[in-house]
């Protein structure tokens, strides 16, 4: 239907801009903080905000619960992750 239509076509230019603004961001030296499940906590990048039961060994990271940011190599909101028992 025209509704759905409109919703998807918002949907699609939200996501261009939001493309877009971090682009910009990343050419003035803002860059997202890589972090995947199965990293290992590093306390110079990540917050740990919980522990968790996992399949991972302790101190691995479980969840990515907020992205963090640098700005020329200096952190300027470090990743909320939750991090492993190391217990299933």
């Amino acid at each position: 239907s025209a509704s759905t239509n409109d919703i998807i076509a918002l949907q699609k230019g939200i996501e261009m801009i939001y493309q877009k603004t971090l682009k910009l961001f990343e050419l003035e030296g803002v860059k997202q903080i890589e972090v995947k499940p199965g990293d290992d906590f590093n306390v110079d990048l990540h917050e740990a905000i919980l522990r968790q039961p996992s399949d991972f060994e302790e101190n691995k990271i479980v969840n990515i619960l907020q992205t963090g940011y640098t700005y020329k190599e200096k952190v300027l909101r470090y990743a909320k992750v939750s991090t492993s028992t190391g217990i299933k």
